[in-house]
């Protein structure tokens, strides 16, 4: 199995977000870096940018959205995040956060794929 590319992973988590009818997901579009996403009724302009690969904020609004767990161990070995059925470990590779963004960020695109 191959690994999604960031643009894939970040397209199947705002998919999960707006199939969930989140309303910070009004629409969305998804740039090679980052989603742009319209706010609220403000349709037709982008609002803001989303990016949980990068943004501790976003994959943590993302988790907490989602009820998502997260598990980071303390030897330095995978980061989990998942939510019954969807799994995702990530190794840390010398950076937890990268590692604990991106985890949440594959179990979220796993939920958002189950969804289509």
């Amino acid at each position: 199995m191959t690994r999604e590319t960031d643009r894939e992973l970040l397209e199947m988590a705002a998919k999960c977000l707006h199939n969930m009818r989140d309303p910070n997901f009004a629409n969305y579009e998804v740039l090679d870096d980052c989603v742009c996403l319209e706010l609220g009724n403000r349709r037709g302009a982008i609002t803001s940018y989303w990016n949980p690969l990068t943004d501790d904020g976003d994959a943590l609004r993302l988790a907490v959205k989602l009820e998502v767990q997260v598990v980071i161990p303390g030897d330095n070995k995978d980061v989990y995040a998942g939510k019954l059925l969807f799994d995702a470990f990530e190794p840390v590779n010398g950076d937890p956060y990268a590692a604990t963004r991106r985890a949440i960020v594959r179990a979220a695109a796993e939920i958002g794929r189950s969804m289509e």
